[in-house]
């Protein structure tokens, strides 16, 4: 069945993402789709009914469509590093779930009847791409991990290959996406990198009173260094203190950002490591924020402390639109982004020494700091403006009908 035979007058897409939370993923689609044109592209999305992400896309103005998976279901890092065995004997467990999957979506292709499918996740493109193939549905996959060909075996390696073919566009988040991509044997004439963007002009500093700086810096008048995002380990916040410990110049440090999937227990462990080190009155936990806008610019800079390498790296792009200089380990998406020495600056990944020594540089350079910061604004506008980003991912939503 192919519901496509010419180029329609307005596209009817149907973007597909298996997460219930918020995660970076369905931040971005949000925040690409806002912008979208109703006179040339109908946008539904269908993800499970459950969670802040369905509730975000409602309150957004989204058409949403339930479509029923438990998110812990077909977990793509387990998968990679599988035997063929495991992959079997996973499957069928889990087979009628697939199968309840699988008849929803076809329900839904047959109800929206699109023109293009968006896959948003990795898991979307697994479960869907062969179904939207049968169909004649031409899908767009949107890749924002970065695939490591170590991970796979030879078995997962030939797999992802196979489906990583079914789509008619494949979107790369950044160049180290790109070419981790063409690594595992992707076909590179079928991949496009479009970075990631924001709403820079949400940026602009506020005129009212910053909320964030008048809860959690009412008491201090030290200059401020941040860490931004959700508690997870691979997000290096332990990384953080512990180059708090070692930073030479006065400066509060804010670790900003509250827990994910109810990992209490990592919580508990960072405040318990930065007691250990005597940083109690030094550094301070704010958990969730709402207004990630108002504690950007409540802070002098903004640190990226992954220890594994990040395909893109929203905060970074949005810490910039603040005219905040921005700290960042030198690998996977970081360097693309921060130009080392003019925007911000590059440590040792993993390493709290590079990385005090990083902090300490801009608290005893503030001038460099707030010049770093006037450019990385400035780069921002030129490469991550959210409105350059859904051009180009329209012209690849087009491409695909082509």
């Amino acid at each position: 069945m192919n519901y496509h035979k010419e180029m329609p007058k307005k596209i009817k897409l149907l973007a597909i993402d298996h997460h219930t939370e918020l995660g970076g993923s369905e931040i971005n689609l949000i925040n690409i789709f806002k912008h979208i044109d109703p006179q040339n592209i109908e946008l539904q999305v269908a993800c499970p009914p459950w969670g802040p992400f369905f509730g975000r896309l409602k309150a957004e103005g989204f058409t949403v469509m339930p479509i029923t998976l438990r998110s812990s279901f077909l977990a793509t890092n387990m998968i990679r590093s599988a035997s063929a065995f495991q992959i079997i004997k996973y499957i069928s467990k889990s087979f009628f779930e697939i199968v309840r999957f699988l008849f929803n979506f076809i329900k839904i292709l047959r109800s929206v009847k699109p023109d293009v499918i968006y896959l948003n996740t990795l898991k979307a493109g697994i479960l869907c791409s062969i179904p939207c193939k049968l169909f004649g549905i031409p899908s767009v996959q949107h890749v924002q991990d970065l695939l490591v060909k170590e991970d796979f075996n030879p078995v997962t390696l030939f797999i992802t290959k196979l489906l990583f073919n079914i789509p008619a566009r494949i979107i790369a988040i950044s160049n180290a996406v790109k070419e981790a991509l063409i690594s595992i044997g992707v076909n590179s004439e079928k991949i496009v990198m479009i970075y990631n963007g924001t709403d820079i002009s949400s940026f602009t500093p506020p005129s009212h009173v910053n909320l964030f700086k008048a809860k959690y810096m009412k008491m201090s008048n030290l200059p401020s260094v941040g860490v931004v995002g959700r508690l997870m380990r691979w997000k290096g916040q332990d990384l953080f203190i512990k180059a708090a410990a070692k930073v030479m110049n006065k400066a509060g440090f804010y670790v900003v950002g509250g827990l994910f999937w109810e990992d209490t227990i990592y919580g508990k462990e960072l405040k318990k490591l930065s007691e250990r080190l005597g940083l109690r009155e030094r550094v301070h936990f704010t958990d969730h924020v709402d207004n990630i806008r108002e504690a950007m610019h409540a802070l002098d800079i903004v640190v990226s402390t992954s220890t594994k390498p990040e395909p893109f790296g929203l905060t970074i792009i949005e810490a910039m639109a603040a005219s905040k200089p921005v700290i960042a380990p030198r690998f996977g998406a970081a360097p693309e982004i921060i130009v080392h020495g003019e925007t911000g600056l590059l440590f040792t990944p993993g390493d709290a020494d590079s990385l005090a020594l990083s902090i300490d540089y801009l608290l005893k350079n503030p001038r460099k700091a707030i010049e770093m910061g006037r450019r990385g604004r400035e780069r921002a506008l030129r490469m991550f403006n959210i409105e350059t980003t859904y051009d180009n991912i329209k012209r690849e939503i087009i491409a695909a009908l082509i």
